[in-house]
């Protein structure tokens, strides 16, 4: 499943990008600039088998449904199906979905929208949003919904991280670039549609920016929402790949063999030179480098001599989920993000007083103690290099 399943879903978001795409032309290049979204420790992306992988499939299929069936009964059902499915799957996704659907639907409530029924359309799916989110606050997840809340109505409570700084070169220049002419090529043509679409991706790109200034809001949609903007950037840059092949034969119309060949060119080395950074993006990425050699080589001497009866073990909690999956023991506390729980709090304090206090590893039932450096407390025997075990 972590193997074969990212794959599938990110071969599913090319596909529906394509095919949100095609009608307009833009199809392959949409597909194409998708796969360009990076994956990394931070926001996580389509390598990793996370939920925010299959969320990022509904954000093309919802613009497909805005943009194709809303003329009739089929539109807000469809959605209504979206919205439902993402409560469940992943609801920082929903939640951009929503966003996105908002957006559309302000355009498309104006009178004089032809035709009138994708007035109504809109109307139906706009309200069917409200119980979703009833049910969310009372019933299905109501102390993670109410933390949220809080949470949002709280920038002292955001979690302890620092913005997210390379977001835009992990992209790459390249779709950004494309991203920029092909909304400027969307605003140029026109229409609510056109507008609706531009406007979505300016939002989420804009709530990036806002939010590490202000931290009003959600910190889940910023740590998730680059993700959603990558796609959004790479569907209005697969408008801009293919314009500027357009551009080159309309400028060369007269020579139609140049024209084709010196088109295909300039798009073939565009394409390759944005394939070509994503790809030693992704090379240079630390997926899964938690730890280094020595501390790996540690852990599997644990896995091998230590007696079975000590199983319990605390350590820095951002290395504590190597320790479990090497070791085979038991973490008392692992983290992303440093002091975001009791535990992890308590866990540092313990080891930056330097592990003194041998009534707090009792009350706990930890056995096993990793500190690199010396560790005076005459409760804890020293067995390889950093480990101690507490004296029974």
């Amino acid at each position: 499943m972590f193997r074969f399943l990212p794959g599938v879903f990110f071969a599913l978001l090319a596909f529906i990008a394509y095919a949100f795409g095609k009608r307009r032309g833009f199809g392959l290049a949409a597909a194409f600039l998708v796969t360009l979204i990076p994956t990394t420790v931070r926001f996580l992306g389509p390598s990793f088998l996370v939920p925010v992988a299959l969320g990022l499939t509904f954000i093309p299929v919802t613009l497909f449904v805005l943009h194709r069936l809303m003329f009739d009964i089929r539109g807000p059902l469809v959605l209504i199906l979206i919205f439902v499915s993402l409560m469940f799957i992943h609801p920082p996704t929903l939640l951009a979905v929503s966003v996105i659907s908002v957006v559309h639907f302000i355009f498309f409530l104006p009178r004089g929208e032809k035709p009138q029924s994708r007035v109504w359309q809109s109307v139906l799916a706009l309200v069917s949003l409200v119980p979703i989110y009833i049910y969310m606050f009372f019933f299905w997840a109501p102390s993670a919904f109410d933390f949220v809340i809080k949470e949002t109505l709280n920038p002292e409570a955001h979690i302890a991280l620092p913005p997210i700084q390379d977001a835009i070169p992990k992209f790459g220049y390249v779709p950004i670039a494309l991203f920029i002419i092909g909304a400027g090529i969307i605003v140029r043509r026109g229409g609510r549609e056109n507008w609706a679409l531009v406007l979505s991706a300016i939002v989420l790109l804009a709530f990036e920016q806002i939010y590490p200034r202000f931290y009003i809001g959600p910190d889940i949609l910023y740590e998730r929402g680059w993700l959603y903007t990558y796609v959004m950037m790479a569907l209005l840059g697969g408008v801009a790949l293919v314009e500027i092949g357009r551009w080159i034969q309309a400028a060369l119309r007269h020579k139609q063999t140049q024209a084709t060949v010196l088109s295909y060119a300039l798009v073939g080395v565009i394409a390759l030179s944005a394939l070509g950074i994503g790809i030693q993006s992704r090379l240079s990425e630390p997926y899964y480098h938690v730890i280094d050699e020595e501390t790996y080589k540690e852990f599997l001497w644990i896995k091998e001599y230590m007696p079975s009866q000590y199983q319990i073990g605390v350590l820095k909690t951002d290395t504590a989920w190597a320790f479990a999956a090497v070791t085979g023991k038991f973490a008392y506390t692992t983290e992303v993000a440093p002091n975001f729980h009791e535990k992890g709090r308590s866990a540092r304090a313990f080891l930056h007083e330097g592990a003194k206090d041998t009534a707090w590893l009792k009350e706990r039932g930890i056995t096993i103690v990793y500190a690199p450096g010396t560790i005076d407390n005459s409760d804890l025997i020293k067995v390889h290099n950093s480990f101690y075990l507490l004296a029974e």
